[in-house]
């Protein structure tokens, strides 16, 4: 895996951003905002071949009439086919912003002010760094932009970085490339609030007519690109560039650098919008586009939900309610920990266990996943140990692990059988720590003849456990360990007895020495 590589982020007319906040820049009308390569490995793609991408798919959206939702489309389905080629930590982190939108709680990297600006000169385009590094090595001479009150880039468009204060300060650093990608994340979250679903199936419909009035469109629907890959194969021929459509799919780093060359070489230009527009809207980004997008459905734009939606003249806390109740059991459905929930809603934990509580298959499944994370970490834990000591009994890692191995035992122990040193020590059956032959036996009988001594004596008196100790001569802690032995807790057992027990035999000791007394007096009579 490799780390996400440079996308395009078209931009629509500021009048339709007016309410999407301070996470998307707004340049101009025409203007499209480059990002810095992001790819640390792998081949790099430059700003001007992405540029000369954007350009040519902004005339096609100009042509069609729907600018704003082609230019969302391109976005949002490059960012997806790109961000499913970065590292596990920071796709998830992509996900999670482009689904729950923007944060204000992660770190991004620091911009300027425009007053800032002013005051301090020195900074810098992160692409203009970045050519300026490839080309000359850490001796090239860095150029800064200095001119006042200008916190973009005029070549790229790019919001200017200051100067890392860090040994990293001649290259770009990983968290200012992790930054631009989540603030790309947001302003894709932000777009996709403003249009429909509808318009998006029109433009949709549009690029699929524009391709079956070209004849790349089969009677059931389906894109032939067995043909698409010969038309461009002819119609390109002797240009030394190998344009198929089947290919540019699985690589689009290929079909950008074809398509610039392409463009370079002033060859007239065949529709290369549309089927660009193609190849990632039906062949590569699509499942990609629908595992983002199945996550969280889209939010309707404003005219949509002023016609379906009734009237209210605010939320209804039993609606919101609701959709936090949803929510949370898609997270908790994922897999994600109460804490988590809670961080990634913005709503207390107390909140979080109130529906586990409130739900059956919530708190089994809470059960399952806090046993599995248990187990796991049990696991790893042993695992550590039996490395630790590889030429050692399973006795003796288990004395130095006394917890793990009690909880695996109790939980995991077909696991625990098979996860042994496989060391034995082996001796005779004479064993110096165990109890002498007999010792059991002569014990118990002794404790029984206490017993019965003690309840013989008068004035009555309870044959209790201290008691017991103090007859035998054995210390407290040896008459503990001696209960262990089975015979001697049977006698404990039947020898000790309880207050209500010795108040019984009491009361029946009384009772019959006063019939005594009674039958003397009467002989005497």
């Amino acid at each position: 895996m490799t780390s996400l590589t440079p996308f395009i982020l078209p931009l629509i007319p500021s009048e339709t951003l007016s309410s999407c906040g301070e996470h998307v820049v707004v340049l101009s009308d025409e203007s499209f905002l480059l990002p810095h390569s992001l790819a640390s490995e792998g081949p790099q793609i430059g700003g001007p071949v992405m540029h000369s991408i954007s350009v040519d798919l902004a005339r096609f959206c100009a042509a069609t009439g729907l600018g704003p939702v082609g230019h969302l489309l391109v976005h949002h389905t490059l960012f997806c086919y790109y961000a499913a080629t970065c590292t596990a930590e920071h796709q998830e982190a992509l996900e999670e912003r482009l689904v729950y939108g923007p944060s204000t709680r992660l770190h991004l990297p620091r911009l300027r002010s425009p007053i800032e600006v002013q005051r301090s000169p020195r900074l810098y385009c992160p692409i203009c760094r970045e050519y300026q590094l490839r080309q000359f090595g850490r001796t090239a001479q860095l150029t800064y932009h200095t001119l006042p009150l200008v916190s973009v880039c005029w070549e790229h468009r790019v919001p200017l970085i200051d100067e890392c204060k860090d040994d990293t300060r001649f290259a770009i650093n990983e968290q200012t490339r992790f930054g631009a990608a989540l603030r790309f994340a947001d302003a894709s979250y932000n777009l996709l609030t403003l249009i429909s679903a509808e318009k998006r199936e029109r433009f949709r419909t549009s690029i699929r007519e524009r391709l079956a009035d070209a004849g790349f469109i089969r009677s059931d629907g389906r894109l032939m690109a067995a043909q698409l890959d010969a038309t461009m194969a002819s119609y390109y021929a002797g240009s030394g560039f190998d344009i198929r459509l089947t290919s540019m799919a699985r690589d689009a780093y290929r079909a950008s650098r074809a398509v610039h060359a392409l463009l370079d070489a002033g060859k007239s230009q065949h529709p290369i919008a549309v089927l660009l527009l193609a190849m990632f809207l039906e062949v590569c980004g699509e499942r990609t586009a629908e595992r983002f997008s199945s996550v969280k459905p889209v939010p309707p734009s404003r005219e949509v939900a002023r016609n379906t939606q009734p009237k209210q003249s605010a939320v209804s806390p039993r609606s919101r309610v609701t959709e936090h109740r949803s929510q949370i059991r898609k997270l908790l459905e994922r897999d994600f920990t109460p804490k988590q929930v809670a961080a990634l809603l913005r709503i207390r934990v107390d909140r979080v266990y109130y529906e586990v509580r409130r739900e059956g298959e919530l708190r089994l499944r809470i059960t399952e996943l806090r046993v599995a994370r248990e187990r796991m970490k049990r696991r790893r834990a042993w695992t550590r140990a039996i490395a630790r000591w590889p030429d050692r009994t399973t006795n003796y890692v288990r004395k130095r692990r006394p917890r793990d191995y009690r909880w695996l035992y109790e939980n995991d122990r077909e696991w625990l059988s098979r996860h042994g040193t496989g060391v034995r020590t082996w001796s005779s059956g004479h064993k110096p720590h165990a109890r002498p032959y007999g010792a059991d036996a002569m014990l118990a009988g002794s404790i029984v003849r206490i017993g019965k001594a003690v309840r013989k004596k008068l004035p009555p008196m309870r044959c209790s456990r201290r008691r017991l100790v103090v007859e035998t001569g054995l210390t407290e802690w040896e008459f503990q360990r001696a209960l262990s032995w089975k015979r001697v807790a049977k006698a404990f057992a039947e020898s000790v007895e309880s207050t209500a027990e010795f108040r019984m035999r009491a009361r029946h000791r009384r009772a019959e020495s006063d019939r005594c007394s009674c039958r003397s007096a009467d002989e005497n009579d």
